[in-house]
């Protein structure tokens, strides 16, 4: 576990990873996100937070395995990786 927080402090430095604030606008996009998916997809609320965070960076394709996020970002028509 030290070693994986190290990593990631590592990243940090190097600006490979970017911090995104939660805002309103974040959690409200998130919710609405549920809205939109329900009932075909049961979206978990981190998982919205994450598609809604995803949703307004420009980021490129989203990296997943998770097959609820796969069919949420799908029906949102958000990019996924192949």
């Amino acid at each position: 576990r030290q070693r994986v927080w190290q990593l990631f402090e590592i990243h940090l430095l190097e600006d490979a990873v970017e911090l995104i604030e939660l805002d309103g606008v974040v959690v409200r996009e998130a919710a609405e996100m549920i809205a939109r998916v329900h009932p075909m997809v049961p979206l978990r609320t981190l998982d919205a937070i994450h598609l809604a965070t995803f949703a307004n960076l420009d980021a490129g394709p989203l990296f997943t395995n998770d097959r609820r996020m796969i069919d949420a970002a799908r029906l949102l028509a958000l990019p996924l990786a192949r």
